[in-house]
């Protein structure tokens, strides 16, 4: 089912989940929350999705992407009703939305910026489980080709959170190499490159530490096998005779996405 909510431009898709299923006052708590945005709001799309076959406990995925004020964003939640993923969606959409206005009122350095305003490692992600695919009947069913952004490791790590990813690829401002950042559960952020400057100390008050363990010198194959066998949610690595950074990540479908520079 798609529907527009009255009081804003947003479009609702429901999929699988009836039209009666969603109704008025949830509708409501959706547009007071993009109401809060101290920046316009446009280009936004809700998605509530009923996908048991991926999990039991949290059956209904919720995802809204927006754009405030020319930042993009995107929430993704998981719950076991469809109030619960309301609920969940838009209270995680109000902390984004207070980030990105938080950005806007203050456009220095993101590694100047108060650690609690824009970055939340410790941020519970209610995320899905991933589907229990068998390894071998595992596929890549999305490639993205993207151009890395150029931009300091605290910057990376705020888009990654905004965009509620769990990894980002962007190139180091400081050293020019395609890296990642991603969450790590005893830091609070990671830095990986292609080429790590092992004694590096990053210039940021995000709680940032740098891998020592350069990316691996992979086929796409044989990052793919990776994952099969370690079942870690993503491998960073470079493809010979390609200086370039990719990664191969899981989706909660229980099949893989790539993400790689163009020309790759």
């Amino acid at each position: 089912m798609n529907t527009r909510l009255a009081t804003i431009n947003v479009e609702v898709t429901t999929g699988r989940l009836t039209p009666a299923t969603f109704d008025t006052g949830l509708a409501a708590k959706i547009s007071d929350a993009l109401h809060a945005a101290a920046a316009p709001v446009s280009q936004c799309r809700v998605r509530l999705s009923l996908v048991s076959e991926c999990v039991v406990s949290r059956p209904i995925i919720g995802q809204i992407t927006l754009d405030v004020a020319g930042q993009p964003v995107r929430v993704q939640v998981a719950g076991s009703t469809l109030h619960e993923t309301v609920e969940l969606l838009t209270a995680r959409l109000r902390r984004r939305i207070e980030r990105v206005a938080a950005l806007a009122t203050d456009p220095g350095p993101a590694a100047e910026a108060p650690l609690p305003t824009r970055h939340s490692v410790h941020e519970p992600t209610f995320q899905p489980s991933y589907r229990a695919v068998p390894a071998t009947g595992r596929r890549i069913v999305r490639r993205k080709v993207i151009q890395p952004s150029c931009r300091m490791p605290a910057d990376a790590a705020f888009t990654m959170d905004i965009l509620d990813h769990n990894v980002f690829l962007f190139i180091d401002a400081e050293t020019e190499r395609d890296s990642i950042v991603y969450r790590h559960a005893r830091t609070g952020y990671r830095l990986a490159q292609i080429y790590p400057e092992v004694h590096r100390v990053p210039s940021t008050t995000v709680p940032l530490t740098v891998s020592r363990h350069p990316a691996r010198m992979l086929t796409v194959a044989e990052a793919q096998a990776q994952l099969d066998t370690t079942g870690l949610p993503f491998v960073f690595f470079v493809e010979p005779p390609n200086d370039r950074g990719q990664v191969l990540y899981r989706r909660f479908d229980g099949h893989y996405g790539l993400i790689t520079p163009p020309g790759e």
